[in-house]
């Protein structure tokens, strides 16, 4: 496995790298260049094996063709490393080679002392005067200093903007996207224990960072479902599988031939001030998103099968998902009303589990947790076979089911 560590100057990269390098053995190399270079062939040829795992401390991402060729590989993980501008700031003047120490070394001590004692000699008006203190936030007084904050800004603000397109003459080829990273580490620690327990949870040398497991590929195309509603209140999407085999996908929104809520096709929808969420459904035009799946699926083919929505179902879609057969409901959210919902579907042997979050770039695995630790909540009490697991998310409702294709 190789792990490219990138962010902002002074984000800490060289600390995580060492953190790495200490607890998994990882081995570090400088650049992306030279780990591509013949002389680490056998180490770059052999990095697709577990029980290797290489560490690159700074990578570019305008690192062009090279940081292309490696961001292909299936056993590559982007990790970014960042922290505010003033954090980083900061630890860049307490470094021995920050422009606080170069000023000391332009003007040695016993130069300084020189300098004081002649000036007492010249007489008291004559001295130089003791400069006022500097500001914490800029080691040099003019904003046109390399060593200001200013510059320093401006040159984070060159290493966020993505590269110029190139000129069309003479014609070049466009250099190749950047890469996306797959994990964000957040550094704003004054210490290093809080940094290595966020790099613990984070878990970099996990194969789901790689490589999502089922559950989070298939929650990704149910919010990729989400995406087509034309509903007013909120996107909500569905697909249906069975034995890890995708067979229908629906998202809510109008019946077939009716106006798109978006059009006024729902007075319910509509009308943001006459109802709150969760209230007067009976009212509403749309179809929801586990409604559109299972009825695209039908009850033989999601027997057994399990359904992946963006949303906890409302206790109508609950009641088709019992009907249906579904034995398991992957969701992101809780719904306003899915506390009797998830009362019913517990009591009808329905296996609940929470995955919110989307696929990738968030630090931690998910947590699991039974739905008693809801009791005495909106949830009431835990049914005895529901269990949920859960992480964090973004608000959008989908479903999808899993089952057999059609012969």
């Amino acid at each position: 496995m190789i792990i490219g560590l990138t962010g902002p100057p002074c984000a800490g990269k060289a600390t995580v790298a060492a953190w790495l390098a200490a607890t998994s053995a990882a081995v570090p190399v400088a650049t992306v260049r030279e780990l591509l270079s013949p002389d680490r062939a056998g180490l770059l040829g052999s990095a697709w094996r577990p029980d290797v795992h290489v560490v690159v401390p700074s990578v570019e991402l305008g690192g062009g063709a090279d940081l292309a060729a490696l961001a292909k590989r299936p056993y590559f993980l982007l990790v970014r490393v960042d922290a505010p501008a003033l954090v980083r700031y900061g630890r860049r003047r307490r470094r021995p080679w920050g422009p606080r120490h170069r000023r000391q070394r332009r003007q040695p001590r016993r130069r300084r002392r020189r300098q004081w004692r002649q000036g007492g000699r010249r007489g008291a008006d004559q001295a130089p005067q003791r400069p006022p203190p500097a500001d914490p936030t800029r080691a040099h007084p003019h904003p046109d200093c390399p060593h200001s904050l200013h510059a320093f800004i401006r040159a984070d603000d060159r290493w966020r903007s993505p590269p110029p397109p190139p000129p069309p003459f003479p014609r070049r080829p466009p250099p190749p996207p950047r890469p996306r990273p797959a994990v964000t580490i957040p550094n704003a620690h004054a210490g290093l224990p809080p940094l290595h327990a966020a790099l613990r949870a984070a878990d970099l040398l996990s194969p789901a960072h790689r490589r999502p497991p089922w559950d989070a590929y298939f929650m990704a195309l149910a919010r990729l479902a989400a995406a087509r509603t034309n509903c007013m209140r909120r996107r909500v999407g569905a697909v249906v599988t069975v034995d890890r085999r995708i067979v229908a996908t629906g998202y809510n929104g109008t019946p077939v031939g009716a106006t798109n809520c978006a059009d006024g096709g729902c007075e319910r929808c509509n009308d943001v001030g006459a109802f709150r969420r969760g209230v007067g459904l009976e009212l509403c035009v749309c179809l929801h998103a586990e409604e559109n799946a299972i009825i695209e699926a039908g009850r033989l083919r999601c027997g057994g099968g399990v359904m992946y929505t963006t949303v906890f179902p409302c206790m109508a879609c609950a009641k088709k998902i019992a009907q249906a057969g579904v034995v398991r409901v992957v969701y992101g959210e809780p719904y306003a009303t899915d506390g009797q919902a998830a009362r019913f579907l517990g009591g009808v042997g329905v296996e609940l589990v929470a995955r919110p979050g989307s696929l990738g770039g968030a630090v931690g695995r998910n947590r699991t947790h039974r739905l008693a630790a809801h009791a005495g909540t909106a949830w009431g009490p835990a049914p005895r076979r529901a269990s949920v697991r859960g992480s964090g998310g973004r608000r959008r409702r989908g479903a999808l089911v899993v089952g057999r294709a059609r012969r």
